[in-house]
Order: C-alpha cells, then structure tokens, then sequence
C-alpha cells in the first residue's frame, strides 16, 4: 500500500487551531484582591440581597405555574361529564409542522426566498462560488 501524503499548510493549520482550543480552556491565574473588611460586609450584603430577589422571582414563577395547572385542573373538571371532559384531560402530544414558521418584527419580503432558492441552486450548478480549484 501506497503511503498517505500529508499537506503541511494543512497540519499547519490543524495545529494552531488545537493550540487555540487548548489556549481557550487553560485556566488562567486570578490574582487574590486584597480587600478591607468594609468592602466585604458590602459585597456580602449585595450578594445576599441579590440571592433574595432571585428566590423571590423562581418563587413568583412557581406560583404562576402553579396557578395556571390548577386553573386548568378547575377548569377541565367544569366541564359535564363524558367525551368533552375526558378530551379536555388527554394531552396534546401532535408534532409542531415542520413548516412553521418564527412570528417576526416585520413582514416577510413578497418572492425574496423563491429568488434566493433559484440562485442557490444557479450557483451551485454552476459551481460558483465553491471555491473550485
């Protein structure tokens, strides 16, 4: 068997990208801050309220969700008895079309995708753009 030829430009360039990932996840040396007692108490007291108000938002955000399933419960179970109650129970597990779109700020532009498609499929016909060598 024939050996494999290696392109240098690319191990080259292999090597310095290993080396930036390797560079991006060394940690780095963080120098201990002298700080006086007063500036301590400070941030103690910041974090503490801080650590505060975010319990009190997950605690407003359970209680929402919990009102909302027991709203629902409530209203499931005012329903008369029979196919409508037990339908209301059953659970929606239909896919999301995969065709669906994002809702968006503006309006989409009329014939712009059908534009853009035809010189896609123009370029790569064509082999525009592709870097042939």
């Amino acid at each position: 068997m024939g050996e494999i030829k290696r392109d240098p430009k690319l191990d080259a360039a292999l090597d310095k990208y290993i080396n930036l990932l390797v560079k991006a996840v060394e940690p780095t040396e963080i120098k201990p801050q002298k700080l006086t007692q007063a500036q301590l108490e400070e941030y103690e007291a910041k974090a503490k309220e801080y650590s505060r108000k975010k319990m009190e938002q997950h605690r407003a955000m359970q209680k929402d969700l919990n009102d909302k399933i027991r709203l629902k419960a409530a209203a499931c179970n005012a329903l008369p008895e029979g196919f409508l109650r037990e339908h209301a129970w059953t659970e929606d597990r239909t896919l999301f079309s995969p065709k669906r779109r994002m809702p968006v700020a503006t309006p989409s532009i009329q014939g712009y995708a059908e534009n853009k498609l035809a010189a896609d499929e123009a370029a790569v016909i064509s082999n525009v753009g592709l870097g042939k060598r």
